[in-house]
């Protein structure tokens, strides 16, 4: 399992009530230099694994512990996965704190918000397997402790910072910002319209496209509101978006048929217009140059850093995790069985 799954399942966020039993202290599952983590983070974690090797279940009927999952008894399976994810949380947290990164008080506030949010959700469920809110909130602070992680990287003044230019570059690439006319071809319950109808759209579209040669095409855009009454005037004084129009699509955008998003991508300039149709519907579609967004890359900016070095990011992670000299407290893991779950 890549870290990559690690951190997805993370966001779930859970905690656990300290326990103890014969005499040993099960209240800790793992250690790592000054990092100490809860026994109730692995429990989440088996019970990530859990409903994870469910997946491998061909019915309801099946026993899941009657499995074999990639060559491993599912036990054994959903052990090891739980493991690797506690470790990856552990680690998480001794790199955070190794590079003297801290949580402000409105990351805080985001933390607080989303346990207490989740933990109205799920915590039942969690606290009928011994988890608590506490190991909870540690959970879904590792996620962002994650982000922050990779912020100190990747981000603006970390040692493999990922230039702006690069990133317009990745953007311009991997996306396209287009403002869209759509004419439906069907009436409202779907069906096909006459012919007489249908062409009598495709003139209104030519229309459209011969206007656009003249005007801005937003003008064009208004126009077609008029046509289908969605048109609103703009009072004077009126703050307006610049980008109420854009669409941002990528190439596996299912808004345009196929031909279309490989004339935008492949084909068409910035500034270009150009008219599509399939069976439901005619597409005027103008291209125009998403590199001018630097909103963007404000609102957007972690996300496209991820897309960009998330997966070089994993990888450091997963030799972290690998060199890490983690201390795991047996009688925990001896104690909170995975066949002992209940959902």
């Amino acid at each position: 399992m890549t870290f990559k799954k690690v951190a997805a399942a993370v966001t779930a966020a859970v905690s656990i009530l300290s326990l103890s039993a014969c005499g040993e202290d099960t209240s800790w599952s793992a250690k790592l230099g000054d990092e100490t983590v809860s026994a109730g983070t692995l429990i989440y974690y088996q019970m990530n694994a859990y409903s994870s090797a469910t997946a491998y279940m061909e019915s309801a009927d099946d026993n899941l512990f009657d499995l074999t999952i990639e060559d491993k008894p599912a036990e054994q399976w959903i052990n090891d996965e739980a493991l690797y994810s506690l470790k990856g949380h552990i680690v998480t947290l001794q790199k955070f704190h190794e590079r003297g990164l801290t949580i402000d008080e409105s990351l805080q506030k985001t933390i607080d918000s989303v346990t207490d949010n989740l933990w109205s959700t799920n915590g039942l469920i969690y606290e009928k397997n011994g988890i608590g809110k506490e190991s909870f909130h540690e959970v879904v602070s590792s996620t962002y402790l994650s982000s922050e992680l990779f912020k100190s990287i990747y981000g603006e003044g970390g040692e493999k910072e990922i230039p702006i230019a690069d990133i317009k570059s990745y953007m311009d690439e991997t996306y396209s910002r287009i403002k869209l006319i759509d004419i439906a071809l069907t009436d409202e319950n779907g069906e096909a319209l006459g012919e007489a109808d249908a062409k009598e759209l495709r003139e209104v579209a030519e229309g459209y496209m011969t206007m656009s040669e003249t005007v801005d095409f937003e003008e064009v855009i208004h126009e077609n509101e008029k046509r289908i009454g969605t048109y609103e005037e703009i009072e004077e004084g009126v703050e307006v978006d610049p980008y109420y129009y854009d669409e941002i699509i990528s190439r596996t955008n299912t808004m345009l048929p196929e031909t279309a998003v490989t004339s935008v991508f492949d084909e068409m300039s910035d500034g270009d217009v150009r008219m599509f149709e399939d069976d439901s519907n005619i597409y005027i579609v103008q291209k125009l140059d998403i590199t001018e967004r630097d909103d963007i890359i404000e609102d957007f900016g972690l996300t496209l850093r991820r897309e960009i070095k998330g997966d070089e990011f994993m990888e450091t992670m997963e030799q972290w995790i690998a060199e890490a000299d983690v201390q795991l407290n047996d009688a925990a893991f001896k104690r909170y069985d995975v066949k002992k779950l209940k959902f």
